[in-house]
């Protein structure tokens, strides 16, 4: 299973992160964080219930992110405008 998706809102709001609504971050969030939660949730309980390969293991994740993973953008969440 592959968790490959994500959004940025922030970058569309292009506001000091002091001024960004909590409802753009809520959302990001849900959907980033919570979608990694449910796709690994979900695709550990259909892994449990298989057989194991002949290594032993029942499956495998994958867990992607963008740049934004790792670098900070001047339009997301950004400190000064």
């Amino acid at each position: 299973m592959v968790n490959n998706a994500g959004i940025t809102l922030e970058d569309k709001v292009q506001v000091p992160v002091w001024e960004l609504p909590e409802d753009v971050w809520d959302q990001t969030h849900r959907i980033n964080s919570r979608g990694v939660f449910l796709g690994t949730k979900y695709a550990c309980a259909q892994m449990v219930k298989q057989d194991p390969h002949p290594c032993g293991d029942r499956g495998w994740i994958v867990n992607l992110a963008s740049i934004y993973g790792l670098n900070g953008s001047a339009q997301v969440s950004k400190f000064a405008g």
